[in-house]
């Protein structure tokens, strides 16, 4: 097998323990009701079922070429997100503990809505903690681009998408 996998730009990214043998799933399209459903706690599934779901998260993202997916995405209903990284940042039961003040209202896209973008207003920076693959907790300060998507890929965890324009 080899050392990494190729990300949309060509390069190989290294393949988390585990993680390499997910499979790409079909993203759910709008207006699919499973996207407007809020998700429930990853923490009940068994790890072999988290990281199974995460390893389809990441094959599903890179093929679809997104820089972010969260598991009611591909079916998955368990609250579990992935944002494109190297690697790629890993997040299980995220919750927003802060938003700033300040908004920033930018055009957003959805790969469960891929024929649509819309203008959103979002927090400039919030802080997000959540859980890795081996159960510890972080919690990190994001801001631009990190945040905006964090804060979409969690409204995903809770039922909500960008509304169509």
């Amino acid at each position: 097998m080899a050392d990494g996998l190729a990300g949309r730009d060509g390069a190989t990214r290294p393949v988390l323990p585990g993680l390499a043998s997910g499979q790409p799933r079909q993203l759910l399209l709008a207006p699919d009701a499973r996207l407007l459903q809020r998700c429930e706690p990853a923490g009940v599934l068994d790890a072999g079922a988290i990281v199974g779901i995460v390893a389809d998260l990441i094959a599903t993202l890179r093929l679809a070429r997104g820089r972010g997916i969260a598991a009611p995405q591909i079916g998955a209903m368990n609250r579990i997100f992935v944002i494109e990284g190297d690697p790629p940042v890993i997040c299980i039961d995220p919750e927003i503990l802060w938003r700033s003040e300040r908004t920033e209202s930018r055009i957003e896209t959805c790969l469960s809505r891929p024929d649509r973008s819309c203008h959103v207003d979002r927090p400039v920076e919030i802080r997000l903690g959540c859980y890795d693959l081996d159960g510890r907790y972080h919690d990190a300060l994001l801001d631009g681009p990190d945040a905006r998507i964090a804060q979409h890929l969690a409204d995903h965890l809770d039922g909500r998408m960008i509304p169509e324009s």
